[in-house]
C-alpha cells in the first residue's frame, strides 16, 4: 500500500524530527498509522468504495489528523509501556472523535 495519507516530511514535522537519522523508522510508523486509520474507516463504511477518495477534501484532512495522532503514539510508545498510563486508550478516544462522522452508524 502506498502511503499518501502521511508523507514522510509531514510525519517528521509532526514528530519534530529535523535530521534524516530515523527516516526509515518514521516512514514505517507513518505507513502503519495510515493503514490502521484507512482500515478503521473502511471497515465501518458501506456508502463509498474508497475511504478517502479526494486528497483535497475535509475527510482527507480529518483522516490525516487522526493518522498523525496515531503516528505520534506509535513512535513514542513502542508497546512496552501500555500497562502503565494506557496512552493507547486516550489516543483511540481522540481518533474515534475525529473519524466517527466518516463511519456508518451501526444498527442495534
Amino acid at each position: 500500500m502506498a502511503n499518501t495519507l502521511v508523507p514522510l516530511l509531514l510525519a517528521k514535522s509532526h514528530l519534530r524530527i529535523t535530521d534524516a537519522d530515523h527516516d526509515t523508522e518514521v516512514e514505517t510508523k507513518a505507513d502503519h498509522a495510515a493503514a490502521i486509520i484507512t482500515e478503521y474507516v473502511a471497515s465501518g463504511r458501506t456508502r463509498y468504495p474508497e475511504p478517502f477518495p479526494d486528497p483535497s477534501s475535509a475527510e482527507w484532512l480529518i483522516a490525516q489528523a487522526a493518522a498523525l495522532d496515531l503516528l505520534a503514539c506509535l513512535y513514542e510508545h513502542r508497546g512496552d509501556d501500555y500497562g502503565f498510563n494506557a496512552p493507547d486508550a486516550e489516543v483511540w478516544n481522540a481518533i474515534r472523535r475525529k473519524l466517527s462522522r466518516m463511519r456508518d452508524p451501526a444498527l442495534a
